[in-house]
């Protein structure tokens, strides 16, 4: 080559004899954001070109070229330096002498702005400055000073491979305060840098001696530059203040504190006038004539004060035969030991007169399965339930004309109050609105006790023709007596669910709250008691009679209940309270619960909540709120559905639970969504679809009503599996059955996990023959009427069974392709043991699937990943998919029971199909969005050959990290070396440890036979598997306390590892080792995850769920019946 072809470009200047500094990164011809590796490539690549001895006859100048080359690659070769380097840049190649600390402006577009260059901007506000958008000008010099400041926070976190946060431009001169200045102040108030200021060191780490030395160093640089990102924080926030107090657009606050004052008054008193319009609206219901039969003392009382009620209201306690003026008084005398004690003399009273409702009185408490009217009359008729009416005393009174509607408006306003142990009427603090969701205490005997009507009187004072008023010293007697009763219930204040004893009813009550430990009491003798509930058409209300009617199932066999033409049963235990019976008929949204069952102690009408601060418990990743034992089952758009055990923590009384996000790490707990079709039929896996064009017919106002498609499993009298459908029109969170379900039924017990595609004009519903390794492809254009397609049968692992399948369309790497996958989970029969999944690609016409190859692929190296399920309704290149993490070889078993939950999902994954080396076509997961949510700051960065170190990441409060390796310029022959990393306990020294070998077949492995805190023959220790590499390597592994997540060469091999240990692991130690002396180098990165459940715990650590009741809450737009469309 000769000397004219060996120069070009960047050295142009250097040709002509012009005396202009080049940049190093113009002289090596690489971006300022270029990589490390990108680096010495470039060098080498000019030092090969440059070399004097590859250009005879220009010797001189390509020497000085090359010493030039060599000098930009030591700079930028070193992180200090580079840092320096780019901080100084602009006064490096303009000639200007560089003071130590870098206090000399640098001045190119990509340069830094310093404290003191804000400090210097104060010197321009004078009385000369006009106010115009002039360069010159206020507007115009601070739009352009903000502007460049917000340029040098991009690319300080684009170097830094961070989120850059988005500042908005200080605006113009005509901007108004609401669309520009606000958004400017609200945005810079708060100013926070992402630069390093890496060129404030003042010592090299590359100078230390040893790794003491280098520790020392590293924290000395470290505290000058946290003083330097203060300093400089400080300053741009002064420069904010300061510019606010003189910009003519900022409107500030000018309301006085009076103002203020008033206009919270004005707004308790709007609200005080809605709540009078709201209780006059009820008290102008007909009071019934059988609530007017009082005793005369009482009459004449209420005539004297008949005035006053008419102005004012007040509260009265049926059971001490007190009135209250005040809300307040009358909650401190519910809460009293006194009034406990009158409600349970009067409970024993109604017993011995036999009033329990027509339930068995033998030993058993007074429960609430029939009309509380049975209390007030003694000649009420056992089977009319009437509704609820209240009066102008706030008495809850019952009228059998009254329509359904009514009766479950006002039965959500009666509760069981948990602190005092008795029943009463809801205060207007706990309900503020008729969208505030109602609280529910189950699990002890006073909570479960019926809730009186105020318009009850003890059974003394009902009949005055046979019972006399009794006198002061009679009434003391019986005072003494109910004491004395009392004492042993009293000392009887222990929890159903884990048998803890308590002092008092009040920290019993705070535990069932706080630790979900509600369950019903046993069941009474005589069986079932069944409600029929007539669900009538909107236009049809009010033009028949709409009562409920109570039948007895005899021998508690619901199949053997009469049901009424047109009525839906509804069936409660016999200790079932009035509570729990009013959530169960209450429609949501227009909807009732037509055809389900719900056992006792099932939660209803309220979001399940649960503990998560436990050391087992993941923060990253989605575990139900506690009773989750078999996979995730469906997602459709923004909503994920799992099968749980809705009264325990092993498999059995499965449901539908429910829980929704925006980005699928921050999950909100919803009630349940699909209860049990009766007692011997409950809902297996299915799937979710958003019926847009309304096929179905569900939906005749509305393009985004959701259809669930699910196994229904009957146990009785014959084991049979079918599948059925149910519907919901508030965008997934209630759903109606379908009346004519099932909607397939081929007369097997081993046929399920229906999964529903839209394919063109029709829909496709792929159904797993179970037990004959098949499965079936069904049609539908309307998803009630199914015909059979074409079966895909005996294909890759069989197993035992097939389950849970899933189809598909995936995008190819590379390409405006895709391909249709195939994926089917095997249990038990895999591998590793127990379960596991596989996939098929191949193609898909809506009716047959075809593969490609005759090759079986599974979806992981590790052992617990099954069932995993694709969202519905993402774009046609986005395929994301959540599995379910954990193996039914020990699922059921698993030590995490003790922190009241069982199982966990994964992290969702976004899947693509890539054409690897040698071995084809493959999937390819990656975390969804790059865990971006919950990423936290950088707890450690480091590049090496051959070296290690520790991390401690104790103080993180999620004790999950993200962990990146990437490898670089790997030999193609004689590779070598190790790369491994450990997760250890420093207490108990568990751990948990996994590497990549470099040499031989290069093998990854992982181990998690050093955790103590589980012991099962099933649960194997340790997975490897092997790698075909390039030149290059990477990856990514994810910790968060009990499950390990990694991602080989960029998602072509994944594993999912649950561990459980004694102690947490907090402490990671990372090494390489044996790598051959050359360029190959290891990159590590370790980020701490944030909780994703942190932000939804209150004090005691329980995450209520959605029990919101602001008007923009998802359950206050469902109250109010607006329509709700979710996003994904």
């Amino acid at each position: 080559m000769g000397a004219g072809q060996s120069t070009s470009g960047s050295h142009s200047s250097l040709q002509q004899g012009q005396n202009v500094k080049v940049g190093y990164y113009e002289l090596l011809s690489v971006d300022r954001q270029a990589t490390d590796d990108e680096i010495k490539k470039a060098y080498r690549r000019k030092a090969l070109e440059l070399h004097p001895d590859r250009n005879f006859g220009d010797v001189e100048r390509t020497t000085a070229l090359f010493a030039e080359i060599q000098a930009a690659y030591e700079v930028l070769s070193d992180p200090q330096e580079r840092a320096w380097y780019d901080s100084h840049e602009g006064a490096i190649l303009n000639n200007v002498d560089v003071g130590e600390g870098g206090e000399n402006r640098y001045e190119r577009s990509v340069g830094i702005t310093t404290a003191d260059d804000i400090a210097r901007l104060f010197g321009r506000f004078n009385g000369n400055v006009e106010f115009s958008d002039a360069p010159s000008g206020f507007f115009g010099f601070l739009r352009e000073t903000f502007e460049r400041l917000a340029n040098e926070e991009e690319a300080a976190a684009s170097r830094g491979g961070l989120v850059a946060a988005d500042y908005p431009s200080f605006g113009h001169k005509d901007d108004r305060h609401a669309d520009v200045v606000r958004t400017f102040y609200n945005a810079w108030t708060g100013f926070s840098t992402k630069k390093t200021f890496a060129w404030r060191d003042r010592h090299r780490t590359a100078d230390a001696q040893d790794r003491r030395t280098r520790r020392l160093i590293e924290k000395e640089n470290k505290r000058f530059r946290s003083d330097a990102i203060q300093e400089f924080n400080d300053a741009v926030r002064s420069l904010v203040a300061f510019v606010k107090k003189r910009d003519p657009r900022y409107k500030p606050n000018t309301q006085t504190e009076a103002e203020r004052q008033e206009v919270l008054r004005n707004a308790a008193k709007a609200q005080a006038a809605r709540m009078r319009a709201a209780n006059e609206a009820k008290l102008s219901v007909e009071v019934p004539e059988w609530t007017k039969n009082r005793e005369s003392e009482d009459e004449e009382e209420e005539e004297e004060s008949s005035g006053e009620e008419s102005e004012e209201e007040h509260f009265e306690c049926v059971a001490c035969r007190k009135t209250f003026k005040s809300e307040n008084q009358f909650e401190a005398h519910e809460k009293s030991k006194k009034h406990n004690k009158a409600v349970t003399a009067l409970r024993r009273k109604l017993q011995e007169e036999g009033q329990s409702f027509d339930l068995e009185d033998e030993g058993e408490s007074i429960t609430a399965t029939k009309s509380p009217s049975s209390l007030m009359d003694d000649d009420a008729s056992s089977s009319e339930l009437s509704d609820g009416t209240p009066s102008k005393s706030r008495k809850a009174s019952l009228s059998a004309d009254s329509d359904v509607e009514t009766l479950t408006s006002q039965m959500q306003s009666l509760e069981p109050d948990g602190d005092g142990g008795s029943d009463t009427l809801n205060s207007d603090e706990d309900h503020p609105s008729d969208n505030q969701p109602r609280k529910e205490s189950f699990g002890t005997e006073e909570s479960l006790r019926p809730i009186p009507d105020d318009n009850e009187v003890p059974m003394e004072q009902h009949d005055s023709k046979t019972q006399p008023k009794r006198g002061k010293a009679a009434q003391k007697r019986a005072k003494k007596a109910a004491q004395e009763a009392d004492t042993d219930a009293e000392q009887r204040q222990k929890c159903t669910v884990c048998g803890t004893a308590f002092p008092s009813r009040t920290r019993l009550f705070q535990h069932i709250k706080d630790f979900g430990h509600g369950a019903p009491v046993a069941k009474a003798k005589g069986g079932m008691q069944y409600h029929w509930y007539k669900a009538i058409p909107d236009a049809q209300k009010g033009t028949r009679d709409d009562r409920v009617h109570d039948s007895a199932a005899p021998n508690g066999d619901p199949a053997l209940a009469g049901e009424p033409a047109g009525y839906c049963r509804l069936n409660l235990e016999a200790k079932t309270t009035l509570s729990l019976w009013a959530t169960i008929v209450t429609t949501v949204h227009g909807q009732s619960r037509t055809g389900t069952y719900i056992e006792p102690g099932v939660p209803t009408g309220v979001a399940v909540s649960g503990n998560y601060t436990g050391d087992l418990r993941p923060q990253v990743h989605f575990s139900p709120p506690k009773i989750q034992t078999v996979p995730v089952l469906a997602c459709a758009d923004v909503n994920t559905y799992f099968v749980d055990d809705a009264t325990g923590l092993v498999a059995g009384n499965q449901h539908w639970g429910h829980s929704t996000s925006k980005d699928l790490y921050h999950w909100e707990n919803q009630g349940i969504a699909l209860y049990a079709i009766n007692a011997s039929s409950y809902i297996f896996t299915g799937s979710a679809v958003i019926d847009t064009n309304n096929t179905s017919g569900f939906f005749p106002s509305q393009d985004n009503g959701v259809v669930a498609m699910f196994t229904i499993d009957t146990e009785e009298p014959v084991s049979l599996q079918t599948q059925g459908i149910a519907y919901s029109k508030d965008g997934g969170y209630t759903f109606i059955m379908y009346e004519d379900n099932p909607v397939i039924d081929i007369g097997s017990a081993q046929f399920r996990d229906p999964k529903v595609v839209r394919y063109g004009d029709h829909w496709a519903a792929v159904i797993s023959y179970a037990q004959e390794a098949t499965l079936g492809i069904f049609t539908s254009t309307n998803l009630k009427e199914w015909t059979h397609a074409s079966n895909f049968s005996h294909q890759g692992l069989l197993g035992l069974q097939y389950e849970c399948p899933n189809l598909v369309e995936v995008p190819v790497e590379d390409s405006s392709d895709t391909v249709w996958l195939l994926q089917i989970s095997i249990n038990p029969g895999a591998p590793q043991g127990g379960s596991a999944m596989q996939y098929f690609l191949g193609d898909f016409d809506g009716y047959t699937f075809i593969k490609r190859d005759e090759v079986t692929r599974l979806t992981g190296f590790g052992k617990d990943e099954y069932a995993g399920q694709y969202f519905y309704g993402t774009s046609p290149r986005e395929a994301v998919v959540i599995n379910w993490a954990n193996n039914w070889q020990y699922v059921q078993v698993t030590p995490t029971d003790v922190e009241g939950w069982r199982s966990v999902m994964g992290i969702p994954r976004s899947i693509t199909i890539r054409n690897a080396t040698r071995v084809g076509t493959t999937q390819v997961a990656r975390p969804y969005k790059s865990l971006a949510p919950v990423i936290g700051e950088r707890l450690a960065s480091e590049t090496m050959q051959n070296g290690s170190m520790a991390v401690d990441f104790s103080s993180t409060y999620s004790n999950a990290v993200y962990l990146t390796v990437n490898v670089t310029n790997i030999p193609s022959a004689n590779a070598s070396g190790t790369m491994n990393f450990t997760f250890m306990s420093p207490i108990t020294g568990e751990y948990l440890r996994a590497g990549q070998f470099f040499v031989g077949d290069q093998h990854f492995f992982i181990d998690r036979g050093g955790c103590r805190g589980f012991d099962n023959v099933f649960f194997t220790d340790k997975f490897s598997t092997t790698e075909v590499l390039d030149s290059t390597w990477s990856m990514q592994a994810i910790f968060d306390r009990s499950i390990f997540e990694t991602f080989l060469d960029d998602g072509a091999l994944a594993s999912t590892t649950v561990l459980y240990s004694e102690q947490p692991l907090t402490l990671m130690t990372f090494a390489v080792s044996g790598l051959p002396a050359g360029n190959q180098t290891v990159r590590m990165e370790l980020y701490a995850l944030n909780s994703a459940w942190k932000q939804y715990e209150n004090t005691a650590g329980t995450v209520l769920g959605n029990v919101s009741s602001s008007i923009n809450s998802t359950r206050a737009r469902r109250q109010q019946h607006a329509e709700y469309s979710p996003t994904f």
